[in-house]
């Protein structure tokens, strides 16, 4: 994340991603991870936003894109196991939203919503 942004508490994890979720839910998305061992990826852009969980059950974060127009189907789930830390650097309904979850192996996913996809453009 370019600003620094505001720690979530766990116990609002759960609020705060479906509240993503219910607001931003098909809008253009895109999905990085960041790690010593993996380097840095995109793992999805230009993609609808399916949703953002937290599975307390699990201690996992799901993130889940999908294409999101006609064709041939193409979705990504990244799982992000035992969380430590969720950072967010605007609340919902804002946009464009950014959303940064920190795993135990000290990986870093970032999941940025934006405006409107980018075919609607």
């Amino acid at each position: 994340m370019s600003n620094p942004g505001s720690e979530m508490k766990r116990s609002s994890w759960s609020e705060l991603l479906d509240a993503a979720t219910n607001d931003h839910q098909g809008k253009d998305t895109t999905v990085e991870a960041l790690g010593t061992d993996i380097g840095d990826q995109v793992l999805a852009e230009h993609m609808a936003l399916v949703s953002l969980t937290y599975d307390r059950k699990d201690d996992a974060v799901i993130v889940s894109v999908d294409k999101g127009r006609g064709g041939t189907p193409a979705a990504v789930r990244h799982i992000i196991e035992h969380p430590e830390q969720v950072l967010v650097d605007a609340v919902p309904p804002e946009i464009p939203l950014t959303v940064e979850i920190v795993g135990a192996d000290g990986a870093t996913t970032i999941v940025t919503v934006h405006q409107t996809r980018k075919d609607d453009e």
